[in-house]
């Protein structure tokens, strides 16, 4: 019966062992300046926006610290209430030095004029060697000083922490 037992124990260890194998966490944080493209009011309000955002990021993965760049394109709108709340999804390719990818896409609901705010972050795919990337997690953002030049341009800084699954 001891036999049994320790044999299930056993290939217990192994089964989590090999699940744990691919996990680790990505971190990421970077500075990013952003540029509304198109602003629609439906009637009053809501009031609907979209533009795209160019960031430099610090990346973490596995131990690994990488410099990279990433692509973004983000839309939003405003809802009634008390505060209104802007609820908004960002899009991005984050690209490393030789070219490989990782997309993401973060997404959450915040007071309109609290600057900053979490969301939910989650990966949706990689190339080269980060293909078969996958994960979830939390980030935080905050908006930089308003451009008075160009009201429409504007930046932010951001951090995030992921656990992911790599091949």
């Amino acid at each position: 019966m001891y036999k049994k037992l320790f044999g299930f124990a056993i290939l217990s260890l192994f089964g989590v062992g090999s699940l744990l194998a691919g996990s680790s966490v990505f971190k990421a944080e970077g500075t990013c300046a952003n540029k509304h493209s198109a602003m629609r009011t439906m009637g009053e309000l809501p009031l609907h926006f979209a533009g795209e955002m160019n960031c430099i990021d610090r990346v973490q993965i596995k131990g690994e610290k990488i410099d990279a760049g990433s692509t973004c394109t983000y839309s939003g709108q405003t809802t009634l209430g008390q505060p209104p709340i802007l609820s908004w999804t960002v899009t991005c390719q984050l690209y490393d030095a030789k070219g490989d990818s990782i997309f993401w896409r973060s997404s959450g609901s915040n007071p309109l004029a609290a600057g900053q705010g979490p969301g939910k972050t989650s990966i949706i795919s990689g190339t080269g060697k980060y293909k078969g990337i996958s994960g979830s997690g939390t980030m935080t953002w905050k908006q930089s000083v308003a451009n008075v030049t160009d009201p429409m341009r504007w930046g932010h800084t951001y951090k995030g922490s992921l656990k992911i699954h790599m091949p």
